[in-house]
């Protein structure tokens, strides 16, 4: 439309000019008016797959998480959770939290709570927290104002730490880039023999046994922040601070599966210290952890989500401050990522279940100081006059010096003497603009303006609006196992079910069944800890599991399969004896393209609709398209099909797009027939086989696979071509050519392998531990049995005892696409390719490789013939030779070679001859053609494909006429008669000279 629309432009008469103008800002306009829609549905996507990755985190005690976001709670004992998982917000008591970490705080932080000049928090023994504007210090007692509370005295001998607040929360001194890494081990000479790379602004590496290096200046008081990934079975790698001089003596190659093994090494030239935390990951593939570096005491603490994981002792006499080594060392198999590592100035404390009592700390009310100008040293705090408690400063009286005064903005921290180490059984709550406050008493509130929480700051409330938290953290507490049944049967009274989604992992059970939609239905789960049951999404991406419960004093177990569920029984090869023998009543044997399977008497069937017999359903037929599969013996010869054969059998040539096969049909003797399915009873079988009615005893028959259609064309060829019926078992293409690569990508390939779609995204999966699949849109549930309405089949009941897990969301899809019958998709035979322009004007590209052939010598080859004896090309100087590539399963390759033969025998005297090159082919497949033939030429076999690369064969029949010197004179792809015509031209040219 463009084209045209310039060409009639060029040729406008000149006046016409204005109103062309008008017409080119008006498709100019529309070509803006695109790209601008595109740009915005890009947008959408991209804002949906941020909003997707900015869900903040629920931590449960117990280890219990859930992605999605705070929201407003009525009551003030209960924390409300939105989670995509589930249609409604979950409630759990505050006394179940453990953290909440807001991955996206979009508050401003100088809208609530502003910080003063000097805003300082103060950390009590009791693990309480009270932050504001630092008013005066006293001996006895400090002073702080408190916004929106009013000033707060607090008295010295219950203070642990007087911190000052830095806005956010930290000061950012240093990120280390992944450019500025160097490799130390092994050693790199001149940028060669490099383990570490680069990607997408990250480093990583796949070799075990490597560290990389930078330089970094630390503070007295640091925090270092660290993101990894991997993909490794089990992750180990260490992070050192200092020199790496005794590196290969602390190298701990802790290979635990699904453990993730982390160690730090401080390292100087006095002493080292080294710690190895494991934690189990399950499917997480990264992981952040945070090391708070206090070089005044030579304390080092690494933490996860505020939680200790282990603790280190540095030599305060060779403090790691100002320019340090940081080296970062791999010790695992397999991928290890370091997407960041930065380091901040950060007034912190240490965590009470770090700290501990220093025998040589100086008494008699002497309080550590950190200070901005002076360093670290130990004073006293004097009386001041009355006159100077307003003017910012206190005097401090040290050990071996005349009193000083120091400013409050010189103050970084002050630390009180520990006696003991506190309690610390308070919630914290962190805001945006780097206050922090503990409590015991936290509670939700929300009013007509205010949505938020109140916390309880020396018997007063603080309101927190929503929008200012950045994290809220509670110590984890020991988990209290449940009581352990006595006897089998209290334990079959008790369901433990896990809930595992993209946004949950939650422990609890089904509860009941709830209204979804006017016309769907969906569970309820009731989590551990939570104060009520809430509808679950039927759409969320995961599964329902039981957990496993051991008696007391015994080693029974409830019912639930060692094997992976994604893949049950009927999918995983059975022992050699079991090969081809009858079903088990429990086994299943009619498999739907839902996913579902389950045990079933198939009766009878047709190309409309199967009959069969089943105790899980009342309704005893469902329509053919929606079945995937028969099983009439327990038979897996089919799995070891070797690919070869498996392309050859999904691919679906020109010929049969308007009327390709529907089923594959599998003998127990290992044979397969490809056609369309006619009907079948208990006895026999009838296909359509290209026009041909084949009947098959049932009793032979070991399965029935529905092949899935290939996808749809846009346009065909030439869809009226008529197949044809010399073929019996090929494909066949009309043009009489077809391409000598793989007809199609193997269904068992990632590309291949597209979930199937389910007819409605609100129904569950229940996989038994037989093996069965039945989806079902759920109706009640109850101590015994789980009932539903299977959406083709009707209604079921289940039996929990043997339910082992539930499926819901894309997760169904994801395993029927991967079930035993989830490979069998057609694919289109590839378009041939022109490479030879022939005479007569045909329009064809002459610039291929095979046409660049022409002219120059033929490659040398030697291969083996048919019969055993090896056939040299450079033996044969002197004839003209007709070399053709082909195969049996080309259909244009069979249809041509009778021709070539009349051919050569038509001009034999004049020393032609006809060598067929058979492509990757073995032996045992070729010679059933040849004995059809009438005469057999010169047949060798090309069974690695290397002369056919040598001769560029892209598509066969490919025919090569070489002249007496050995040069090439034409390349012919095709069986058609017109080239066939154009071969004897040329050789008739050729002999004449």
């Amino acid at each position: 439309m463009v084209m045209k629309l310039f060409c009639s432009l060029a040729f406008a008469p000149f006046a016409r000019l204005a109103s062309l103008g008008v017409l080119l800002c008006l498709l100019v306009a529309c070509l803006f008016d695109q790209v601008e829609a595109q740009q915005q549905v890009d947008a959408q996507q991209a804002g949906a797959q941020q909003s997707s990755n900015s869900l903040s985190v629920l931590r449960i005690q117990g280890g219990d998480t859930y992605r999605g976001k705070l929201a407003a709670s009525q009551n003030p004992q209960q924390l409300l959770w939105d989670c995509p998982s589930f249609l409604e917000p979950i409630a759990f008591p505050w006394d179940a939290l453990q953290l909440v970490q807001v991955q996206d705080a979009s508050g401003d932080p100088t809208q609530s709570n502003p910080l003063g000049k000097n805003p300082f928090c103060a950390e009590l023994k009791t693990g309480e927290v009270v932050s504001g504007e630092l008013v005066s210090i006293q001996p006895d007692r400090i002073e702080l104002d408190v916004p929106q509370v009013g000033k707060v005295s607090l008295a010295t001998e219950n203070l642990r730490y007087l911190l000052r607040i830095i806005p956010g929360g930290s000061q950012a001194v240093e990120v280390l880039s992944a450019q500025d890494w160097e490799q130390v081990l092994p050693a790199t000479r001149n940028g060669r023999a490099t383990k570490w790379y680069l990607k997408a602004g990250e480093i990583s590496t796949d070799t075990s046994g490597t560290t990389i290096s930078q330089w970094a200046q630390l503070p007295e008081l640091a925090t270092i922040d660290l993101d990894v990934a991997w993909d490794q079975a089990s992750p180990n790698w260490w992070m050192t601070l200092g020199e790496p001089r005794r590196m290969e003596l602390q190298v701990r190659k802790l290979q635990n599966k699904k453990l993730l093994n982390v160690t730090l090494l401080l390292e100087n030239s006095a002493d080292a210290d080294v710690t190895t935390i494991q934690l189990p990951y399950e499917e997480d593939q990264s992981i952040k952890l945070r090391l708070l570096c206090d070089a005044t005491k030579g304390v080092y603490v690494l933490m996860k989500d505020n939680q200790v994981l282990g603790r280190l002792k540095g030599n305060i006499k060779e403090r790691f401050v100002g320019r340090t080594k940081v080296s970062f060392t791999n010790t695992a198999l397999g991928v290890l990522t370091l997407r960041d590592l930065r380091i901040s100035r950060n007034a912190f404390s240490i965590p009470s279940e770090a700290a501990e009592v220093e025998p040589n700390r100086p008494a008699n009310g002497q309080f550590e100081w950190m200070t901005k100008a002076r360093g670290t040293f130990f004073g006293s705090i004097l009386n001041a006059p009355a006159d100077v408690d307003d003017q910012g400063s206190v005097k401090v009286q040290g050990i071996a010096q005349s009193p000083i005064s120091l400013g409050f903005e010189e103050i970084e921290r002050i630390e009180f003497p520990l006696e003991s180490a506190p309690p610390n059984q308070v919630t914290t709550v962190e805001l945006i603009n780097g206050m922090r406050f503990a409590s015991s008493a936290l509670q939700s509130r929300t009013e007509a303006s205010f949505e938020g929480i109140d916390i309880d700051v020396a018997g007063k409330k603080l309101p927190v609006p929503l929008s200012q938290i950045k994290r809220i953290s509670k110590r984890a507490l020991p988990i209290v196992e449940d009581p352990q049944p006595k006897t089998i049967a209290e334990a079959q009274k008790i369901v433990v079910q896990r809930l595992i989604t993209d946004d949950a992992v939650s422990t609890g059970r089904i509860a009941s069944v709830a209204q979804h939609t006017p016309s769907s239905k969906t569970f309820t789960w009731l989590a551990k800890n939570a104060v009520a049951p809430v509808a679950l999404n039927p759409r969320a991406d995961g599964a329902i599991e039981p957990m496993l419960i051991q008696l007391a004093g015994s080693t029974q177990k409830r019912t639930k399969p060692n094997e992976n569920l994604a893949n049950v029984r009927t999918d995983t090869p059975p022992n050699d004896n079991d090969v081809g023998r009858p079903l088990k009543p429990e086994d299943p044997s009619l498999f739907l393209f839902s996913g579902d399977c389950f045990p079933a008497m198939v009766r009878r069937g047709d190309a409309e609709e199967f009959f069969f017999e089943s105790t899980l359903f009342p309704k005893q037929s469902i329509e053919q398209a929606l079945v995937r599969g028969v099983r009439f013996v327990d038979y897996r010869g089919v799995d070891k099909i070797d690919r070869a054969t498996r392309l050859r059998l999904l691919t679906l040539p020109r010929v049969q797009r308007n009327n390709p096969p529907s089923h594959l049909v599998v003998s127990r003797d290992g044979d397969l027939l490809r056609g369309k399915l006619i009907h079948f009873d208990r006895d026999q079988l009838v296909v359509d086989v290209r026009g041909e009615q084949r009947t098959i005893l049932v009793k032979n028959i070991a399965e029935l696979i529905a092949l899935d259609p290939a996808p749809k064309l846009e346009q065909t060829n030439d869809p009226s071509e008529p197949s044809d019926p010399s073929d019996p078992s090929d494909p066949t293409d009309p043009s009489g050519k077809q391409e000598k690569t793989e007809p199609a990508k193997p269904a068992d390939s990632a590309e291949a392998q597209d979930p199937v779609q389910i007819a409605s995204n609100d129904v569950y999966q229940i996989i038994l531990e037989q093996g069965a699949r039945v989806s079902i849109v759920p109706e009640s549930v109850d101590a015994d049995e789980l009932k539903g309405t299977h959406p083709q089949l009707g209604e079921c009941s289940l039996p929990w005892s043997s339910v082992v897990r539930i499926s819901l969301g894309d997760a169904i899809a994801v395993d029927a696409s991967q079930n035993r019958y989830g490979k069998w998709k057609l694919q289109h035979a590839p378009d041939p390719k022109f490479v030879s322009e022939s005479e007569g004007g045909n329009d064809r590209p002459n610039d291929t490789p095979q046409m660049r052939m022409i002219g120059q010598g033929a490659p040398e080859f030697d291969l083996m013939k048919i019969d055993g004896t090896p056939f040299k090309l450079k033996e044969n100087r002197g004839k003209i030779l007709i070399v053709d590539f082909w195969a049996t399963w080309c259909g244009p390759c069979i249809r041509s070679i009778p021709s070539l033969i009349e051919i050569s025998k038509e001009y034999k005297e004049a020393g032609v001859e006809l060598v067929l090159v058979n492509c990757e082919e073995p032996e045992t497949r070729v010679r059933p053609f040849l004995e059809r033939l009438k005469s057999i030429p010169t047949v060798v076999l090309d069974t690695d494909g290397t002369v056919s690369k040598q001769y560029n064969v892209a598509a066969i029949p490919q025919t090569v006429l070489i002249d007496r010197d050995g040069g090439i004179v034409e390349v012919l792809v095709g069986a058609s008669d017109e080239n066939e015509d154009l071969l004897r031209k040329k050789i008739e040219t050729l002999i004449k000279q």
